[in-house]
C-alpha cells in the first residue's frame, strides 16, 4: 500500500489534466457540429478517450524497469509490424499503414513512437551508466540508427507527416539525457547537408503540401485548402466558433 500511495503521489496529474482539458474542449466542439447529431463522433471521440485511459492506466502500473528490459524486443516488434504493412496491407487511397487483425485494424506508426523512446532511453541508461559525463559523438550512432529504420518504413508508406515526428523524438530525448556541445554541432551540419537529399526524396504532393502549410494561398482549391478553410473559420467563428451550441 506504501508503494502504490508513492506512486500515485509521483503521477504526473498536471500533464493528465491539461490532456483531458484539450481532449474535452475537443468533443465538446465535435458534438456542436451540425452533423454531430447525425454520425455521433463525438460518442466515438469519448468511447476512444475511455480506451486510452484505461491503456494509461495499465502502462502505468507496470514497473518501468520491467519495460526498459524489453525495450529492444518492443522496439523489433514494431518494426517487424511495419515490414507487415509494406508486404501485406492494402493500399488505400495511395497508402498503406493499417494492419487488418481479425476485424481490427491497428496503425503500426504510431505504435513507432513508445517503441522509440523506450529503445533510445535503455540506450541511454546503460551508457549513462558507464559514464556519469554528457553524452559523446560515438553514443549517437546507436539511437541515430534506432529513429532511421523506423523513419524509413513509415516514410515509404508513404506518411510524411508520422514520419517526421520521430527526429523530433529523438532530438527531445537527447536533450534531456545531455550531450557534449559539439555533437548538437554535428548533429547540425549533417541534418542542414541531409535537407536536399530529403527534399528530392519526397513527391510531388508531399512538397506542395510543404510549401502551402507556410503559403496556401498558392492553391487555394488544392493542397492549401484546408489551412485557408481553417483560416476563415477562425476569423469569422470569434470566440465561440460556428457550431451550434
Amino acid at each position: 500500500m506504501e508503494l502504490d500511495r508513492r506512486m500515485m503521489i509521483k503521477f504526473d496529474w498536471e500533464t493528465l489534466v491539461l490532456a483531458l482539458s484539450i481532449t474535452g474542449l475537443s468533443v465538446l466542439l465535435l458534438y456542436s457540429l451540425p452533423s454531430a447529431g447525425r454520425v455521433g463522433i463525438h460518442l466515438k471521440q469519448l468511447v476512444w478517450l475511455g480506451l486510452g485511459l484505461l491503456a494509461m492506466g495499465i502502462v502505468s502500473w507496470i514497473d518501468y524497469q520491467r519495460l526498459s528490459r524489453y525495450a529492444y524486443v518492443l522496439y523489433g516488434s514494431v518494426l517487424a509490424s511495419l515490414v507487415a504493412v509494406l508486404l501485406f496491407s492494402p493500399v488505400i487511397n495511395g497508402a498503406q499503414r493499417w494492419l487488418d487483425l481479425g476485424g481490427f485494424r491497428i496503425q503500426p506508426s504510431e505504435l513507432a513512437k513508445p517503441a522509440l523512446m523506450l529503445a533510445v532511453a535503455h540506450y541511454c541508461a546503460q551508457v549513462r551508466g558507464r559514464s556519469d559525463g554528457p553524452m559523446a559523438l560515438q553514443h549517437i550512432v546507436v539511437p541515430l540508427g534506432l529513429m532511421a529504420l523506423p523513419f524509413a518504413l513509415i516514410a515509404k508508406q508513404p506518411d510524411l507527416s508520422t514520419s517526421m515526428i520521430l527526429p523530433i523524438i529523438l532530438a527531445a530525448m537527447l536533450i534531456a539525457n545531455g550531450m557534449r556541445r559539439q555533437v548538437w554541432v554535428t548533429l547540425g551540419c549533417l541534418a542542414m547537408g541531409a535537407l536536399p537529399v530529403l527534399w528530392f526524396g519526397l513527391k510531388d504532393y508531399q512538397r506542395l503540401r510543404l510549401l502551402t502549410l507556410f503559403q496556401p494561398q498558392n492553391d487555394l482549391l488544392g493542397a492549401g485548402y484546408h489551412s485557408w478553410q481553417s483560416k476563415i473559420a477562425i476569423g469569422s467563428g470569434g470566440l465561440w466558433g460556428k457550431g451550434s451550441i
